[in-house]
Order: structure tokens, then sequence, then C-alpha cells
């Protein structure tokens, strides 16, 4: 800086003025929202929102927010899984971009988040307690993606169980993956009940063989609770939902689903490159 203590004629002054500009715009955006919590905005909302890069935008976000994450309860068997498939993923770095990546999520008419794995970000520390109506009309919808298609999402008439989950794999994923060629495919999925009934398993034992599947029950074993390892945790369904519930809400159930076909098709190759070589950095 010079004597007179303009720190904007420097590179780090520069940058300085440059973070600055960006903690305003998003404490502005973050403002218009009730209760100071951007509960349906995502990192990459924001930086479409304020025209400033994803990277500069997350950066100050972590500097100058508070981020509360919701998550079940890990445990330290769950750390130790976790650290023992990063360190499997990392030597096995070339099949990330051929992991289908698979989630499901619930998506309510009143469009409060739902989902046990989701972050929130606040100008002050978090220690209420987020409400909803625990009777508003919702969905359950199953998404996927390698780093080079993305499958259309899928939606379940009732509560997944085994055998809607198998039907799902039969008529909606298996059909899908032939249409792209996708013969190399890694299936990943999380340990929910219904992923681990037998049919699941000897399904996609038959489609995929052992070492083609990621998952509970498998050779290459999903850690519980792991979001921070999955695009459709740490990017995918935040962007959506705050796509959805950004200003006006879907009204019913048809609604519901109309706009989550509406708001997933646009998604380019591009986007979900980009976020599976996101993994790469969580490792």
């Amino acid at each position: 800086s010079d004597e007179s203590g303009d720190l904007s004629t420097s590179a780090s002054g520069q940058k300085v003025h440059v973070r600055l500009k960006y903690t305003a715009q998003i404490n502005r955006l973050m403002n218009a929202w009730s209760g100071g919590y951007v509960l349906k905005l995502s990192v990459n909302k924001v930086s479409q929102l304020t025209g400033n890069p994803r990277a500069s935008v997350h950066r100050t976000m972590k500097r100058h927010l508070h981020l509360s994450t919701l998550l079940q309860n890990i445990t330290e068997e769950d750390k130790e899984q976790l650290v023992t498939f990063a360190n499997w993923l990392l030597d096995n770095e070339e099949i990330v971009p051929s992991i289908l990546w698979s989630d499901e999520a619930s998506f309510s008419v009143d469009g409060i988040i739902n989902k046990h794995n989701c972050e929130i970000w606040s100008r002050d520390a978090l220690h209420g307690y987020l409400t909803h109506n625990l009777h508003s009309p919702h969905l359950c919808v199953w998404m996927g993606f390698p780093s080079k298609c993305l499958l259309r999402p899928f939606f379940f008439d009732a509560t997944v169980s085994g055998d809607s989950y198998l039907h799902m794999l039969q008529t909606h994923v298996i059909p899908q993956l032939k249409q792209h060629n996708k013969s190399s495919t890694v299936f990943q999925h999380d340990g929910a009940p219904p992923h681990y009934s037998n049919q699941v398993r000897t399904y996609l034992r038959e489609q995929f063989s052992d070492e083609r599947v990621i998952a509970r029950g498998f050779p290459n074993f999903w850690p519980a609770r792991s979001p921070v390892l999955t695009p459709l945790d740490y990017w995918f369904w935040g962007m959506i939902k705050a796509r959805l519930y950004h200003e006006n809400k879907p009204k019913n159930l048809v609604e519901l689903r109309a706009r989550i076909e509406e708001e997933s098709a646009p998604v380019t190759l591009e986007e979900v490159k980009h976020a599976v070589s996101d993994i790469s950095y969580r490792l």
C-alpha cells in the first residue's frame, strides 16, 4: 500500500476490495430472505444471482458466514469407514467419471428442507429449530448421473420399498444406461434398507458385477452417513430446491412433479462434470 494507506493501490488491497464487494453483495442477498437464512440457496445459486465466480462466492461464505450442516449422528466407526473409502477412491481415481452417483430426496409442497443431509448458511450461528408442516404433501424422487450424462428423475408413488426400488432399476435406470451405451458404469447408492434388499443386491450383481457396485453389502462398501462425497447431496438437491422454491412454490403434487422435471432438464453436462470433479478435492 502507499503512504496514504489506500490498500486498493496494491495487489493485496485489490483482493481485499473484491472480497468486501462479494461480502456486501451476499449480505444484501441474504437480507432479502426471511430471517437471514439462505434455506433455499446453494452456493451455485448465490453465484448466479450476484454474478460472481462460484469459487469466490464459496470462499466468501466460508469466511464470513456460519454453516450449519444437518446430518445424522456420525460415529467413530463411520469416520473409519469414510477414511477407508476415501483412500480406496484416491487409489482408483480413474473410475470417478464412470461412477453413477444416485440418491433419493423428498420434495414437499411447502418447500421446507426435509432431507437428513443438507447445509444452511446464516449470518449468525444457528441455535433455533426449523419447523415445517408434517402433513405437507411430498414426493420421493430418485436421481442419478455419472460425469457424462444425466438420467431422468424417477418419482415413487409411495414409500420406497425393496420391490419399488428394484422396479425403478429395471424399468428406469438400466434402460437409460443402455441407451447412453454406458457399459463401464460403476453403480453407487447408500445403505438405505430398500437398497440392501436381497432382490436389489442380486439384480445389481447381475447387471454390474461385484466390482462395479459401490454399496453396502459389496466389496466396495459405501460408508454410512457420508453426504460430503456424493454430488447429489453437496450440489444437485440444493440447486434444484433453490430453483423450485425461489419465487412461487408449487401448489400441489402435480405441479411439484412438473416443476422438478422442468428444473432438472436444463442442467448441463458441464455442470455435472464440474460437480463430479469436486469429489477429488473432498477426499
